[in-house]
């Protein structure tokens, strides 16, 4: 099962509660890191995504096809 890297930004909203934007490539994350600096948004962290067991969505289409079709039962 191949993992996807994700990417995400903590900063803070408008209202100074905790926010987190995710991104799947890191060309979007640091487009996404240049915006809010133009914005005066304070970031808090940014990188790899701590939520790093996701699967792809092609891996579960995948696992569905070979259920439905008399695979893993």
């Amino acid at each position: 099962m191949e993992r996807i890297v994700m990417y995400e930004i903590i900063f803070l909203d408008e209202t100074g509660e905790e926010d987190r934007n995710t991104f799947n490539t890191k060309e979007t994350l640091y487009w996404a890191i240049s915006a809010l600096k133009l914005n005066n948004v304070n970031i808090i962290s940014s990188g790899k995504a701590s939520d790093t067991g996701r699967i792809s969505p092609d891996d579960i289409g995948n696992d569905i096809h070979e259920f439905l079709h008399g695979g893993d039962k």
